[in-house]
């Protein structure tokens, strides 16, 4: 009896099969793509989470961890502090997730800088570290914008890096305990060297994927050549 159930089950599915193939399909040429293209819309719960920034994204919980990389990193830096390292520099490739990474590693301490040379990085950084701390006393330092007392503090290099705002009538010089540059090549500049002269964090990181520098400059120097933890994007994937 099974075998007579599944015989027939097997010529109602292909029956169905043939017909749909048949009688109810067309060939996906040029055409029939334009005609698709000039009637698709956008879903709507698409344009709902485009339309959701981080203000909408704090009502959310979400459960981030840290995974593969990222863990073998959190170690290393951890190990690193508890032989009494002040600075360090990981170098991993794009793609591992270095800002969640850094999330990661200052959740214990309770006012972080994170520095980057371009504003899109900033706002990125910001909902990383949320993400990970849920903390809303965060805020920005770049351009028009120059918020006090926070924090987090996602700050552009060419506006916190100008002398006239490193100063105690913005933040002290001690006031961060952590502090993130991103893309630590870029910061044999003016800017970066102020910042890094003024602020005396309790840990110092600096994140790249290139450390190596076309004009020969050594970033290595200004960590003490200390580089707990690095990893290409091939290592990473194979974890």
């Amino acid at each position: 009896m099974q075998e007579k159930r599944d015989q027939q089950s097997y010529r109602e599915f292909l029956m169905t099969f043939l017909d749909l193939y048949e009688n109810h399909s067309i060939v996906i040429d040029d055409y029939e793509l334009e005609k698709y293209a000039k009637n698709w819309h956008r879903p709507a719960p698409l344009q709902l989470l485009e339309n959701t920034d981080i203000q909408n994204e704090k009502k959310i919980t979400s459960l981030f961890q840290p995974r593969g990389a990222q863990i073998e990193a959190l170690y290393a830096l951890r190990q690193n502090r508890a032989e009494g390292a002040k600075r360090a520099l990981i170098k991993a490739a794009t793609g591992i997730g270095k800002t969640y990474l850094a999330a990661f590693d200052s959740k214990e301490y309770a006012h972080v800088l994170f520095v980057a040379h371009r504003e899109e990085i900033l706002r990125q950084a910001a909902k990383s570290f949320y993400n990970v701390r849920h903390d809303e006393n965060y805020g920005f330092f770049a351009g028009q914008r120059k918020d006090l007392k926070k924090n987090l503090l996602f700050a552009s290099v060419a506006t916190l890096g100008q002398e006239k705002y490193l100063s105690k009538d913005y933040y002290p010089s001690d006031y961060f305990d952590y502090i993130v540059i991103d893309e630590f090549h870029h910061a044999v500049n003016t800017s970066y060297k102020n910042i890094l002269s003024y602020f005396k964090p309790r840990f110092l990181l600096g994140l790249t994927a290139t450390p190596e520098r076309l004009d020969g400059q050594n970033i290595y120097e200004i960590y003490d050549y200390n580089v707990p933890y690095e990893i290409s994007l091939y290592e990473a994937i194979n974890k």
